[in-house]
């Protein structure tokens, strides 16, 4: 038994599916953004917000003409610096919550801290696969369709570690 809509048209219920799991957690980390604040915590928000938003732009571009037209006039011109950037600021946003986690009071659970490694890891991956920086390495390219995968893989260990995380604060 297969669903009809993945019969034929698979490409595109995966485009729309990952455009809606990365504005998910764009939207989720702005709304909670001021709710518990410390600064480990708000760190971590910020890098996953960073971290999904050239990713964003580059699935949305994939099927909305507008966005492609921005995509191709705006970001494809400037990418490498575009993506060394966005890069750095975020790794340098887990870093440093990292770094007020160890040594504040105040610290983000482990959810916030997982989160923002795997959407740091998922923006190096993705520039790493579209070779937005230059490097390109043949067999994570390979990989481009696992990555999906292990993003869609991401939701549920998400939820489970926020569960165990949320007991064991009450």
């Amino acid at each position: 038994f297969v669903p009809n809509i993945l019969k034929g048209n698979y490409y595109n219920v995966l485009i729309y599916f990952g455009a809606f799991l990365l504005l998910w957690f764009i939207v989720l980390n702005l709304i909670t953004i001021l709710s518990h604040v410390n600064i480990p915590k708000f760190l971590c928000k910020i890098t996953v917000v960073l971290s999904l938003a050239l990713p964003l732009m580059y699935v949305l571009a994939l099927k909305n003409n507008d966005m492609l037209k921005f995509w191709l006039k705006t970001i494809v011109p400037n990418i490498k610096m575009i993506a060394y950037v966005v890069l750095c600021v975020s790794w340098g946003n887990f870093l440093l919550a990292l770094i007020y986690n160890f040594t504040h009071d105040n610290r983000a659970n482990l959810h916030h801290l997982i989160e923002a490694l795997v959407m740091c890891a998922l923006l190096t991956l993705m520039i790493i696969c579209n070779g937005w920086c230059g490097w390109r390495i043949n067999s994570i390219v390979k990989m481009y369709g696992i990555l999906v995968g292990l993003f869609a893989m991401y939701l549920p260990i998400s939820s489970i570690i926020l569960f165990i995380c949320r007991n064991k604060r009450d």
